[in-house]
């Protein structure tokens, strides 16, 4: 999970120009936990094939990143989607199946 985290985490930093916003929005519920990525960059490229592998338009990018992350999301019974993609950033979720906890549903938003 940590892997996928930072990799959506350095993508959105570089996607986002200075003076604008990173965040990871986090949510809680007794049947899942829920991670929102969220940038204030461009929006996600629409000619880009989503979570698979591609020619990356970064420097220095491998094009896999998506790709690995979506099939580690899988492996781990987790959801990985872009929900949100418009000219004033993007918003990936990762959805993971939450153990049964007695704490209530909770929401947390850390700034990067």
């Amino acid at each position: 999970m940590a892997l996928i985290l930072i990799n959506l985490a350095e993508n959105a930093i570089q996607a986002t120009p200075k003076g604008k916003s990173v965040s990871l929005g986090i949510n809680r519920s007794e049947r899942q936990l829920v991670f929102e990525m969220r940038d204030e960059g461009s929006g996600f490229p629409a000619d880009t094939p989503l979570f698979m592998p591609c020619r990356s338009t970064k420097d220095g990018g491998s094009g896999i990143g998506l790709a690995l992350c979506k099939q580690l999301a899988n492996h781990l019974g987790a959801e990985l989607q872009l929900a949100t993609s418009t000219a004033d950033g993007c918003v990936f979720t990762l959805s993971l199946p939450a153990a049964v906890s007695e704490s209530k549903p909770r929401a947390e938003t850390a700034r990067l």
